[in-house]
């Protein structure tokens, strides 16, 4: 649900809101929802409002839809407070997670990921690259960095602007500059024992002459 919320135009999520607003929000009233489920409900439905707002400001062909939303903000800031239904735990994740809703909608906040590839700042803000990047995350798991760094579409997507000779070292080149770097402390090492060694001498020798 949360992908298909967040991919295509605005204009196109937006229309979503009137499909599922109604059946989203009486799921959220439901007491026997868990609080997992709440959370999952709630982001669906400030992705879909956030991109329904989004299309009323900036696409002049849009049309208002038939939604209360103060409804489901009414419903956020009870989910928000109400810590007698769940574990003092359980709630305090509810109640970060539905102010951070409730800033969306109130203020159109928007999360922010950084990342970082080979000593490169890259940040992947708003709702539709937020839920786009933990499901390419979720789904590659260990290989997230190297598709970050290789794929052309997922570059593309996520706006990662970096240097192809950045990419695809060799194993055999990593084992290389590994031990040239070992080697370099090596050698460091022994310059500065042997610099000690020299002014142990010369400390000796005046001492000796004296």
């Amino acid at each position: 649900m949360f992908l298909i919320t967040s991919i295509g135009d605005t204009s196109h999520i937006g229309m979503l809101l009137d499909e599922y607003y109604a059946s989203l929000l009486q799921l959220l009233r439901l007491e026997s929802s868990t609080v997992v489920e709440k959370i999952h409900i709630g982001k669906a439905l400030t992705i879909l409002i956030d991109n329904y707002h989004d299309a009323l400001e900036n696409d002049a062909d849009f049309e208002a839809q038939d939604v209360n939303i103060d409804a489901v903000m009414h419903e956020f800031n009870h989910l928000r407070s109400n810590s007698k239904q769940h574990k003092r735990k359980e709630f305090l994740v509810q109640k970060t997670k539905f102010r951070d809703y409730l800033k969306t909608l109130e203020h159109k906040w928007t999360p922010l990921i950084v990342i970082k590839l080979h000593h490169k700042k890259f940040e992947i803000s708003g709702w539709n690259q937020w839920v786009q990047y933990h499901a390419v995350k979720q789904l590659l798991l260990n290989g997230l960095q190297a598709h970050l760094l290789q794929n052309m579409h997922l570059k593309e997507k996520f706006n990662i602007d970096i240097n192809e000779e950045f990419v695809g070292i060799s194993k055999d080149e990593k084992k290389n500059k590994k031990f040239a770097n070992l080697q370099n402390q090596k050698n460091t090492k022994m310059d500065r024992s042997q610099r000690r060694d020299k002014k142990r001498g010369f400390v000796f020798d005046k001492a000796l002459v004296e």
